[in-house]
C-alpha cells in the first residue's frame, strides 16, 4: 500500500473519531445544560422559600399591612415559579404544603378580621382565650408548613446538585475513555507510519550527511552510494531522485569548481591591477598635495571637483567641504578666470598669466595663474594652478631698488667727491683769511702799517661789523657740509662691505645724523622736530654685522616712526622716539619706540609682508619693512618683531647675535 493511501485512511478514521467525539460532546452538553438549568431553578426556589419563611415569621410577629403585603408578594412569586414546573413529585409536595400554608393564612386572617370587628369591651374572657389559642395554633401550623416547604426545596436543590455532579463525573469518564482510545489509535498509526516513513527518512538523512562530507572534485566514491528501498512508495522514489541528484550535483560542482578557479584567477588579477591603480593614484595624489601651488579642478559649470592640500591650507576648507561648490563663491578673486577656463577647454590649449594681483582669504599676493584643459569622455573641465610668486616679485623689486640705490650711491659718491674738493678749498681759504686777520702774526702787522693802518683798527672794524662772527659761521657750515659728505661716502662704501665688528651705538648715532640730513624727511616729516631719547646700555659688546645694511634697517625704522607720529598724532602731542640698546644673552636688542597711534592688531600679522603698505598710492612700495626683515633674519640670523597697543605707540625690536654662526 502506498504511503499516501495509508495516510488517507488514517485521516478518514481520525475524522470519524472526531465526529463521534463531537456527537458525544454535544449530547453531554445538552444534558449538562438541562441539569444546570434544573439546579439553577432549585437554587432560585430555595432562595425564595427562605425569604418566604422569614416573611412568615415577620408577619406572625407584627400582623401589619406591610409585612402582609410582602408575604403575599413572595407567596405569589413562588406559586408562579411552581406553575412552570408542576410535573415532578417533589414539586407537587411543595405545592401541597404551599396550599396548606395559604389555608392557614386565610383562617388566621379571618380570625384577626373578626377580632378587629368586635367591640373590645364586649369580648368575654372565654372568647379571648379561645381567640388567642386559635391564633397561636394557626401561627404554629403556618410556621410548620413554611419549614416543610423550605425542607422540601432544600432536598430538591441537593438532589439537583448530586445529579449535576454525577453527570459531570460520567462525562469526564466517558471523555477520558474516548480520548484514550483516540490516543491509542494515533500511536498505532504513528508506529506503523514510522516504519514506512521515519526510518527510511532517517537513513536518508545519514546518507545526506555522508554526501555533505563528500569532495565532489575527486569524483563520487562507491561507498557513498546506497540501495534504493521499495520504489513503489513515495520514500523509495525520493531515494531514487536523491541519488540522481547526487550524480548531477557532482557534475555541476566540478563545473562550478572550474568556473570558480577561473573567476578567482580573474579576481586576483583585478585586485592586483586595482592595487597598482590605487598605488599610482596615491602617488599622484601625494605629488599633487606636496606641490606648493594651489591646484583646483573645476567642471564645465565652474563647480569644484578637486582641491589639493595647498588649496585647503590657503582657504581653510577641506576637499569634502569644497567639492561641488562654485569656484567664484570660495575664491571671488578667480571669478574672471572661470570664463577663461571655459575658453581654454574649447580651445584645448593651456593659458597662463604671470604676476597677477590676487586677494586670497584676506591676503594680497602676486600669483602666476595657469589654466589646463581637461577632457574625459563626455565630461570636460579645467585645472587652475595658482603659484604664489609674491616673494619673487618682491625680490625683483628689491633687485631693481638695489640697482637704483647702487646707481644713486655711485652718483652720490661722485657728487660727494666733486663737492668735497671745492669745499676743502673753501675751508682752507677761510682758515687762511681768519689767520691773516689775526693780530698775533707779525707779517699781518707789517702789511697793515704799509697801508697806513693797524691790525687793532682793522679788528675793531671787523668786530663792529660782526665780520669775524660771519666768517666763523661760514667755517662751521663748511665743516658741517664736509661731515655730511664724509658720512654719505662712508654709507656708500658700507653697502659693499663685509661683516665686521661694529658698535651699535655708533651706527645708531650716525644713522640719526643721516635721517636728520635726509631731504625727504626734512620736507615731509621734519625729523629735527622729533625728540630723540637714548637708552644705551653701558659696556655693550660690538656686534658682527654688515654696518651699511644695519644702518639701512635703522633708517627705515626711523622713517616709519616719523611718518606714524607726524601723520597720526594730534598737535598737542610732542613726537618723540626712544632708542634702546640692551644685551639679551647672546643677542643685542635694538629698540625703536615711538608715541604715535600704534599698529592695529589686524595689520601686525601682515606688516613684514612684501608690498603691504598703509601709505597712499604712490607714496610707498610696501618693501621697506620687508627688506629690513630680510636683512635681519636672512643676512644676520636675527629676529624682528613689533609690539603695539592702539593709541600707545609702536615698538620695533631687532635682535642681532653678537657672533655670527656662519649659517
Amino acid at each position: 500500500m502506498k504511503i499516501s493511501t495509508r495516510l488517507r485512511y488514517n485521516a478518514a478514521a481520525s475524522v470519524v473519531l472526531v465526529c463521534l467525539l463531537f456527537v458525544l460532546l454535544l449530547s453531554f452538553s445538552q444534558s449538562m445544560k438541562k441539569q444546570i438549568a434544573t439546579y439553577n431553578y432549585a437554587n432560585e426556589l430555595l432562595h425564595k422559600t427562605s425569604t418566604l419563611n422569614a416573611l412568615t415569621h415577620e408577619y406572625l410577629m407584627k400582623h401589619d399591612q406591610r409585612s402582609e403585603k410582602q408575604w403575599r408578594y413572595q407567596f405569589d412569586d413562588i406559586m408562579d415559579s411552581l406553575g412552570r414546573n408542576q410535573n415532578s413529585e417533589p414539586m407537587i409536595r411543595v405545592r401541597n404544603n404551599l396550599d396548606m400554608l395559604k389555608n392557614h393564612y386565610n383562617k388566621l386572617n379571618i380570625e384577626i378580621q373578626a377580632l378587629k370587628a368586635m367591640d373590645p369591651k364586649a369580648i368575654s374572657e372565654e372568647e379571648s382565650k379561645r381567640f388567642k389559642f386559635s391564633k397561636r395554633l394557626l401561627s404554629d401550623q403556618m410556621q410548620i408548613c413554611s419549614q416543610r416547604i423550605l425542607t422540601h426545596v432544600f432536598r430538591i436543590t441537593t438532589e439537583a446538585s448530586q445529579k449535576l455532579n454525577e453527570l459531570r463525573t460520567r462525562s469526564i469518564y466517558v471523555l477520558l475513555l474516548f480520548g484514550g482510545f483516540m490516543v491509542f489509535i494515533t500511536v498505532l498509526n504513528a508506529f506503523t507510519t514510522l516504519n514506512r516513513i521515519a526510518r527510511p527518512l532517517a537513513d536518508l538523512v545519514k546518507q545526506v550527511n555522508v554526501l555533505e562530507k563528500t569532495d565532489f572534485s575527486k569524483g563520487i566514491l562507491q561507498e557513498t552510494m546506497w540501495d534504493t528501498p521499495n520504489k513503489n512508495d513515495e520514500v523509495g522514489r525520493l531515494w531514487a531522485a536523491f541519488g540522481d541528484m547526487k550524480v548531477r550535483l557532482a557534475k555541476a560542482f566540478r563545473k562550478i569548481n572550474r568556473e570558480l578557479k577561473d573567476r578567482q584567477a580573474a579576481e586576483q588579477e583585478v585586485r592586483e591591477r586595482n592595487a597598482q591603480l590605487k598605488e599610482l593614484q596615491d602617488m599622484l595624489e601625494s605629488i599633487i598635495n606636496s606641490m606648493p601651488s594651489m591646484l583646483v579642478g573645476i567642471d564645465s559649470d565652474g563647480r569644484i571637483t578637486h582641491w589639493n592640500s595647498e588649496a585647503e591650507r590657503q582657504i581653510n576648507l577641506n576637499m569634502a567641504q569644497a567639492e561641488g561648490r562654485y569656484l567664484q563663491d570660495l575664491l571671488p578673486a578667480l571669478r574672471p578666470w572661470v570664463d577663461e577656463a571655459k575658453g581654454t577647454v574649447k580651445a584645448g590649449q593651456p593659458f597662463k598669466l604671470e604676476k597677477q594681483p590676487l586677494e586670497i582669504n584676506g591676503k594680497e599676493i602676486h600669483a602666476d595663474i595657469t589654466l589646463f584643459p581637461l577632457v574625459s569622455g563626455r565630461q570636460s573641465g579645467a585645472v587652475i594652478r595658482v603659484d604664489d610668486v609674491s616673494e619673487r616679485v618682491a625680490m625683483d623689486e628689491i633687485i631693481i631698488q638695489s640697482e637704483k640705490m647702487l646707481s644713486v650711491g655711485g652718483l652720490a659718491a661722485g657728487v660727494a667727491h666733486e663737492i668735497n674738493n671745492p669745499l676743502a678749498g673753501i675751508l682752507q681759504n677761510m682758515q687762511v683769511v681768519i689767520n691773516r686777520l689775526s693780530t698775533e702774526l707779525p707779517k699781518n702787522k707789517a702789511v697793515a702799517e704799509k697801508c697806513n693802518t693797524s691790525m687793532e683798527a682793522v679788528n675793531a672794524y671787523l668786530e663792529a661789523r660782526e665780520i669775524m662772527r660771519l666768517l666763523s659761521l661760514i667755517r662751521d657750515s663748511g665743516e658741517r657740509a664736509s661731515a655730511i659728505v664724509d658720512n654719505m661716502l662712508s654709507f656708500s662704501r658700507m653697502n659693499r662691505s663685509q661683516p665686521e665688528r661694529r658698535s651699535l651705538a655708533e651706527l645708531t648715532d650716525k644713522t640719526l645724523e643721516l635721517a636728520a640730513s635726509d631731504y625727504d624727511l626734512k620736507k615731509k616729516y621734519d625729523f629735527r622736530s622729533i625728540k630723540i631719547m637714548r637708552d644705551y646700555e653701558d659696556s655693550l659688546p660690538e656686534v658682527m654685522c654688515e654696518a651699511g645694511k644695519i644702518q639701512q634697517v635703522m633708517l627705515n625704522l626711523f622713517k616709519n616712526a616719523a611718518q606714524a607720529m607726524i601723520n597720526g598724532s594730534s598737535k598737542s602731542i610732542n613726537p618723540e622716539i626712544r632708542l634702546g640698546l640692551h644685551r639679551n644673552g647672546d643677542m643685542v636688542d635694538i629698540e625703536v619706540e615711538d608715541n604715535g597711534p600704534g599698529v592695529p592688531k589686524e595689520i601686525r600679522s601682515k606688516i613684514f609682508e612684501p608690498f603691504f603698505t598703509t601709505k597712499e598710492v604712490g607714496e610707498g612700495t610696501g618693501l621697506g619693512l620687508f627688506v629690513a626683515y630680510f636683512i635681519v633674519v636672512n643676512n644676520h640670523h636675527g629676529s624682528m618683531r613689533v609690539e603695539s597697543s592702539p593709541g600707545k605707540g609702536a615698538k620695533f625690536i631687532v635682535q642681532l647675535p653678537i657672533e655670527q654662526s656662519g649659517k
